[in-house]
């Protein structure tokens, strides 16, 4: 009886011991892959980093977010906002939009394209 309840407490400490070690390597992995994706971010996309005007009283921001994805933000004349994570689709940058509740707004294609 002793040696089986040594035995089990061994074996309790040795399953945290890995749980620990699983959720350090996790975490390790996780940062690689933010640090991986960050370093794959188009040179082009930070360019559309910045208050824009699109009419005259209309303007959306575009930020960095985690990883180096960009993020939308408007203000509606409503007073809500909508926003969402641009991700890149060939020479566009695509993103669904929500209010800040969840709603759906709808989706949007920018295009950064220099003066001529």
């Amino acid at each position: 009886p002793e040696f089986e309840e040594r035995l089990r407490a061994g074996a309790s400490a040795a399953e945290a011991r890995a749980r620990r070690s699983a959720q350090e390597e996790l975490a390790r992995l996780g940062a690689e892959l933010d640090a991986a994706l960050q370093s794959q971010a188009h040179e082009e996309d930070f360019h559309a980093i910045g208050t824009w005007s699109y009419r005259p009283g209309s303007q959306y921001t575009i930020t960095r977010a985690a990883a180096g994805r960009l993020r939308f933000r408007e203000q509606h004349s409503t007073g809500r906002a909508a926003e969402g994570i641009l991700v890149r689709q060939g020479p566009w940058l695509h993103g669904d939009l929500t209010f800040d509740d969840g709603e759906p707004v709808g989706s949007i294609r920018l295009r950064y394209v220099e003066k001529y």
